[in-house]
C-alpha cells in the first residue's frame, strides 16, 4: 500500500507542473490517472474513489478499528481555540471516528501528514481481518452501494482487499512516497528524487515494475484544441514513452502533426515511428539541434482530431 500527496509535483498533459490532486480537480479522474502513470512510469489496472461519505459507510461495515494514530490532531474551535480531536498513541477508533482521522487535515498539518493517518488506517485494518479476510470481504460487499466510483466490480474489490489482508505483516508493506517541498510561488508543491520515486514502486508494486528509463516526450498543441495534451498522454504513456513538458506551441493552426526527433540513429527514428503508431498520424521530422531535455516532440495538429 502506497500514499502519494496530493501536492507531489508531476508534469500534467496539457497544463504543465501542477500537483497530482490538482489534476484531478481540473480534469477528473482520466487525467489523475494518466498524469500518475506518467510520473510513476507503471499502468494502473484498477482504480477506486472513496468520497467521506462513502467512507461512513464502509466503515460502519467494518467495525470499529484499534489505530496506533502518529499524531496529535486538533482543529479550530472559534477565534483563539482549538479543539483536540486525536491524540497519539494505540486506540480503537469508531466508524465515525475513523472519518475524521482519515479526512480532517487539522491544524499546521499538511497532505504529508496525513499519510501518516492512512497508512496507520491501513495498518490497522489489515491486522484487525488477518485472521478472517472474508469477514473483510463481506465488508466490502456490504458497502457495494456506495463503492459505485471505479472501474472495478464489487467482488474485485472484495477478492483484493481480502488477498492483501491474508498476507502477513512481513509480505504486506505500507510506506509514504518521500518527498521534499518546492519553492514555486503562490502553490504548494513536493517533489521526489528519481531513486526515491523507484524505490517506492519497487516497494508497492514490485522491483520488476520499475522500467528502464522512458522515452521522454514534450507535446505542444498546435491546433488549439482545449485537452488536446491528455488525450496524447493517454496513447504515449505505458507504451515507453514519458511526458516531460507540454504546453502550446507558438501558433495554433497546425494542420498536420509533428514528430519531431533529436536522434538521427536508426534506434531514433524507431522511436518516432513507434509515437506515429500510436498516434495515429504525424509527420516525421529530424532535428540536427540537440534538444538534451526531451527525446521528442510533438507538435499536434487538426489531422490528430480526425484519429479514431
Amino acid at each position: 500500500v502506497g500514499y502519494v500527496p496530493a501536492h507531489t509535483a508531476s508534469e500534467i498533459p496539457g497544463r504543465g507542473l501542477q500537483g497530482l490532486g490538482d489534476a484531478y480537480e481540473s480534469g477528473g479522474v482520466p487525467l489523475f490517472l494518466v498524469s500518475a502513470e506518467n510520473l510513476f512510469g507503471v499502468g494502473i489496472d484498477r482504480y477506486l474513489q472513496i468520497s467521506e461519505n462513502d467512507a461512513r459507510v464502509l466503515f460502519q461495515k467494518l467495525g470499529p478499528l484499534t489505530v496506533e494514530v502518529p499524531d496529535e490532531v486538533r482543529v479550530a474551535a472559534g477565534p483563539g481555540r482549538t479543539k483536540l480531536l486525536f491524540v497519539p498513541g494505540r486506540q480503537r477508533l469508531p466508524a465515525a471516528f475513523l472519518t475524521r482521522f482519515l479526512f480532517t487535515l487539522g491544524l499546521e498539518a499538511d497532505d504529508i501528514d496525513l499519510g501518516g493517518r492512512h497508512l496507520a488506517f491501513w495498518d490497522a485494518m489489515f491486522e484487525t481481518f488477518a485472521d478472517d479476510p472474508d469477514a473483510l470481504a463481506a465488508a466490502f460487499r456490504g458497502a457495494e452501494n456506495v463503492l459505485t466510483e471505479s472501474d472495478a466490480s464489487a467482488a474485485e474489490h472484495a477478492e483484493f482487499f481480502a488477498a492483501l489482508a491474508a498476507l502477513s505483516p512481513e509480505d504486506r508493506i505500507n510506506r509514504s512516497l518521500t518527498v521534499t517541498s518546492l519553492e514555486v510561488p503562490g502553490n504548494r508543491l513536493y517533489a521526489a528524487d528519481t531513486g526515491e520515486l523507484m524505490s517506492f514502486i519497487a516497494d508497492v508494486v514490485g522491483a520488476g515494475a520499475v522500467a528502464e528509463i522512458k522515452t521522454r516526450v514534450q507535446i505542444l498543441n498546435g491546433n488549439g484544441f482545449p485537452g488536446i495534451g491528455e488525450e496524447v498522454a493517454t496513447r504515449l504513456v505505458g507504451e515507453g514513452f514519458r511526458v516531460i513538458l507540454s504546453g502550446n506551441a507558438k501558433r495554433l493552426d497546425y494542420e498536420k502533426t509533428l514528430i519531431i526527433t533529436y536522434d538521427s540513429s536508426p534506434e531514433g527514428q524507431a522511436l518516432a515511428r513507434r509515437a506515429q503508431d500510436l498516434l495515429g498520424v504525424g509527420e516525421l521530422q529530424i532535428s540536427t539541434q540537440d534538444q538534451g531535455i526531451v527525446d521528442l516532440t510533438i507538435v499536434v495538429g487538426k489531422d490528430f482530431l480526425r484519429t479514431p
